[in-house]
């Protein structure tokens, strides 16, 4: 078939083919380079791309080649340039749909045996990140293959896998979905990470998500096999909105993270330039919190005159309203969202004094988990939390962090901590040990293997 352009100069028509190449090995293939032997195992190619190693087994090696010369057999003609293929949509496309296609010729064992697909929907916030990505890069499966997607997959695609995770679904179009796949025989796993059922009116959600999207939510986890979530009080919520589905149904599976991983030194954590730094990241939905300790920050920024505040995200609207204060100006450290993997690479830099974690005591809230005690753990940064859920079960007050209910508590607390060094660096150590025993990846991962696999 001949395509003119609209010069009328005559074009190559890409054939129509069901061929797919995963996001990595498009990577890969554009500047990549080879290692040999990767770690003496002759059965893979190890190909290293941005500083970071990536591996495939030979026949997938060997398969992925084929699939990329045949794509750009389609598309590197002179009327599509390679910037056209690797457009944003194209390989958004590409990783989604394609990883499988590699993972289908794979045998396990070499006994013959096809691989067994898992297939993880997350969401682009930090919950896919901690939910899904986390969790998958730290699984060891044999048998198994992990896909995970940020965007739309059809039905026919997920027909694929044997088992399909998914986050937070509360729409009719989704339980549909998920109950043909139940239908066709899949394990389906859903996790939830916050109690949508109560959700306040100062929370922005509470605009978009009604009475319909909670009846819909009800109905996608009643249909799924297993129902994750991130503390025991969410669990049982959400056992409390589905009285009639066996209570084991419901799974705790905390939030958690590698302490190995390249956090810095706990006698290198503090300010290094003689300054003294305060803490917080989050999001627009904490404004209402940040009531609870701002009349304490600004006594302590009152009284320390080389005193920071440092903040990730969503600057509060408290902050805002002062930023051009005479108390204020010029001591604000402001960095607004980035995408999860490179928040969590840029938190490794951090250097503060004292975290606070502001939380007013309602329901929402207290389902929850307390993943800025964990996050300042690692960064190490000791927290002030406000005392209530979910933070007053996790901290053992003046030893893994500090509890605050009332201004002074707050004042008593960062002023502790902002004026001795030793004790910062003793209550982030015995933050560290807490998270390594109950937050650490490397151990809540088989408690994932579990439910995704059904055992």
């Amino acid at each position: 078939m001949e395509v003119r352009n609209s010069e009328g100069v005559a074009q190559m028509s890409p054939r129509r083919r069901r061929l797919f190449l995963p996001y990595y090995v498009v990577r890969l293939f554009t500047g990549g380079e080879p290692i040999n032997n990767y770690q003496g195992r002759k059965d893979v190619v190890g190909i290293r791309w941005c500083g970071k190693d990536y591996q495939l087994h030979v026949n997938d090696f060997e398969l992925a080649n084929m699939i990329a010369n045949e794509i750009m057999d389609e598309w590197a003609t002179p009327e599509r340039t390679m910037a056209e293929f690797l457009s944003p949509y194209t390989i958004l496309k590409v990783h989604d749909m394609a990883a499988k296609r590699i993972a289908k010729n794979r045998t396990d064992d070499g006994k013959g045996k096809k691989k067994r697909g898992i297939c993880m929907l997350k969401d682009t916030g930090g919950s896919g990140f901690w939910r899904m990505v986390l969790p998958a890069s730290h699984m060891e499966l044999p048998g198994h293959f992990i896909d995970i997607s940020a965007a739309a997959v059809e039905f026919d695609q997920l027909l694929e896998y044997d088992i399909i995770a998914v986050q937070r679904l509360h729409e009719w179009d989704a339980f549909h979905l998920l109950e043909k796949l139940k239908k066709a025989r899949k394990r389906v796993v859903y996790d939830i990470d916050d109690d949508l059922f109560c959700l306040p009116d100062h929370n922005p959600s509470s605009r978009i998500f009604g009475k319909d999207q909670q009846f819909a939510l009800r109905a996608c986890m009643r249909i799924a096999d297993v129902v994750t979530t991130t503390t025991e009080l969410l669990a049982n919520r959400m056992r409390a909105e589905l009285p009639e589905c066996d209570p084991d149904k419901f799974v705790v599976i905390p939030n958690a993270l590698d302490p190995d991983d390249r956090w810095m030194e706990t006698e290198n954590t503090g300010s290094p330039d003689g300054n003294l730094r305060i803490f917080w990241q989050g999001s627009k939905t904490h404004d209402r919190d940040w009531g609870e300790c701002i009349e304490a920050i600004d006594t302590m920024m009152a009284e320390f005159d080389n005193l920071r505040l440092m903040i990730l995200g969503h600057l509060p609207v408290v902050i805002q309203e002062r930023a051009n204060t005479p108390l204020y100006k010029g001591r604000i450290e402001f960095m607004g969202f980035s995408d999860p993997e490179t928040y969590f690479e840029l938190i490794k830099h951090v250097r503060a004094d004292a975290g606070v974690a502001p939380l007013t005591d309602e329901q929402f809230n207290a389902g929850k988990s307390a993943i800025k005690v964990v996050e300042n753990a690692l960064i190490g940064i000791p927290t002030v939390a406000s005392d209530c859920e979910p933070f007053s079960s996790v901290i053992d007050d003046g030893e893994t962090g500090l509890l605050a209910t009332t201004k002074g508590d707050w004042e008593v607390s960062l002023r502790s901590l902002l004026t001795d060094a030793d004790r910062r660096k003793k209550m982030v150590g015995k933050a560290r040990e807490l998270v390594r025993e109950e937050y650490n990846i490397k151990t809540v991962v088989k408690e994932w293997e579990a439910a995704l696999i059904g055992q």
